[in-house]
């Protein structure tokens, strides 16, 4: 059996119909190995995303950059729906689709949305800055930034 054909047997052209993307047809799902929701699969010695190996059995070499997703579905190897991009467009796409994770999902906050709130709060009330900071374990100028709406926008913005 040949690698292309293994790959093959690992794929579900049954997926489902994106709606959000008129007349791509369905998604085919790969069902063998998943890590962070992509298709893993050992080719040529190496563990490979197995959209990215999608792509190079279409086309017969690999993707320069990334392989985007039209589909929006990680585990989806349709050649029809991977499209190749530089990470910039991969980084745009991912915004224009409103998908960056925000707020208390990002993986870098510090602050949930409740403690942005209560920051927020004892600032209008005269709460000095620097015991706001020591007492959430952020900077002075943080504080001082969440209180004039410069970060955490969607919880900070205040209604006229």
């Amino acid at each position: 059996m040949t690698s292309a054909d293994r790959f093959y047997r690992k794929v579900d052209k049954e997926g489902p119909v994106p709606e959000h993307v008129p007349g791509i047809g369905r998604c085919h799902i790969w069902t063998g190995c998943l890590a962070l929701g992509y298709g893993q699969i050992s080719y040529d010695g190496k563990v490979r995303r197995a959209h990215r190996l999608s792509f190079y059995l279409t086309h017969g070499r690999w993707p320069v950059g990334c392989v985007m997703h039209r589909c929006d579905n990680t585990a989806c190897v349709n050649p029809e729906h991977l499209v190749e991009g530089t990470q910039l467009d991969n980084i745009a796409d991912r915004c224009s689709k409103r998908r960056s994770a925000r707020g208390e999902r990002s993986g870098q906050a510090k602050l949930s949305d409740d403690e942005v709130r209560e920051i927020v709060h004892a600032r209008d009330m005269g709460v000095r800055a620097t015991d706001l900071a020591t007492k959430y374990g952020v900077t002075v100028r943080y504080v001082r930034q969440l209180h004039q709406g410069i970060w955490r926008r969607d919880i900070t913005r205040r209604s006229a």
